[in-house]
């Protein structure tokens, strides 16, 4: 019986991971959480977390025991102390899209694979305008400082990788030789199951996280003039409370009653039943972000839209889902003709070829063996 050990942040990714790795047989996983309060807030099973005081707690549990793997899900400050991993246990790096992009505009990047440019015009002067005065830029330059300098030593220290989209592993691997694929992905086994989405509404973004521009497509929205319906922007996960303060303020500007934001964490089974009122969704963001999203409104037939010059827009139109851009299709017309059901057919039909559960499964136990067999031949 191997014994593996997850590195991980209290996030509602969580309990898929949890129920998938219960699929690797002759596995014992403990999910390890660093937490100065104890409090678990978005993870369900919260019975599975074994919780530590401090990041520091926790690498000594992990350096006592000595697991015969572990697991880190998204390089965060945590698990940015891999370096301290004692020995030749196996490290596994599920990679979450802010482990992997930065924006060029900011300091200290040299360890993250992709760095360009980020927001848009409004966003980026939103940002810039809340810069502050030398002493709060002063530590945030020493912060970053101190993260890229944890992140330099400990991705040496990892030995394989998963990424969200296939197109990211050959381009990160070109930074980082050393780094073998890992093939995993935060797929539930009901994902594939919702019914066809019956609305009008639109839905912008997927948190309050800036990459997402939104206050560049609320005015492209407004200036298009696109038709009624709800203007739905998820607010309660990511991002600042000054943040999300400036996006509902100008949704409201914009749009009046017709915008809701949902700056609250709604039940499991409401919250689905406004996305599937959604039959179109805006996605503003200029790197890879929110693809379980994606793929759950590409499943129930939801509109989705791009930039279109965005890596993410590219893998689904090359891969032959019926996606469509900002700047060509998000128009008064655009908004006014939901996705077919030929269209969903086609999206449904990919969907279950790229993100199976199944097949998820299977790819996990091999890569997971992959991992075990490695331990085996370094001692």
């Amino acid at each position: 019986m191997k014994t593996v050990y997850h590195v991980i942040l209290d996030e509602k990714f969580i309990d898929n991971a949890i129920a998938l790795f219960d699929r690797v047989p002759d596995t014992v996983n403990e999910y390890l959480l660093a937490s100065k309060s104890g409090a678990i807030s978005l993870i369900r099973q919260k019975d599975r977390v074994r919780v530590f005081s401090s990041h520091l707690k926790r690498c000594a549990y992990i350096k006592k025991n000595k697991p015969d793997a572990v697991i880190l899900h998204s390089l965060s400050v945590g698990a940015m102390l891999a370096a301290l991993i004692p020995g030749k246990r196996p490290v596994v790096w599920i990679s979450w899209g802010q482990d992997l992009y930065k924006d060029s505009g900011e300091p200290h990047i040299a360890s993250y694979p992709f760095t360009h440019p980020l927001f848009l015009e409004e966003t980026r002067a939103w940002k810039n305008a809340g810069r502050g005065g030398f002493v709060p830029r002063a530590k945030k330059w020493l912060v970053t400082g101190l993260k890229d300098f944890l992140r330099a030593r400990a991705i040496p220290r990892i030995g394989y990788l998963s990424t969200c989209l296939p197109y990211e592993f050959p381009l990160i691997q070109k930074k980082y030789p050393h780094l073998r694929q890992f093939l995993f992905d935060y797929i539930d086994d009901t994902a594939f199951s919702l019914d066809r989405t019956d609305g009008k509404n639109v839905i912008v973004g997927n948190s309050a996280s800036l990459n997402c521009n939104h206050l560049d497509v609320l005015s492209l929205m407004a200036e298009r003039e696109i038709p009624e319906g709800k203007v739905i922007v998820p607010l309660s996960y990511a991002g600042s409370k000054k943040y999300r303060q400036a996006v509902t303020a100008r949704g409201k500007e914009l749009f009046g009653e017709r915008f809701v934001p949902l700056d609250s964490f709604m039940p499991i089974e409401e919250y689905t039943r406004l996305i599937r009122s959604c039959a179109f969704a805006v996605m503003g963001f200029l790197r890879q972000q929110a693809t379980k999203n994606i793929q759950l409104f590409l499943y129930q037939g939801t509109k989705v839209f791009f930039y279109k010059d965005t890596e993410i827009y590219r893998f689904f139109r090359d891969s032959g889902y019926r996606v469509f851009t900002i700047e060509d299709d998000l128009t008064r017309e655009g908004l006014g003709s939901p996705l077919g059901d030929a269209e969903t057919a086609q999206n449904r039909a990919l969907l279950e070829r790229d993100f199976s559960f199944a097949k998820n499964v299977e790819n996990l136990i091999l890569s997971m063996n992959t991992v075990f067999e490695g331990t085996a031949r370094h001692g």
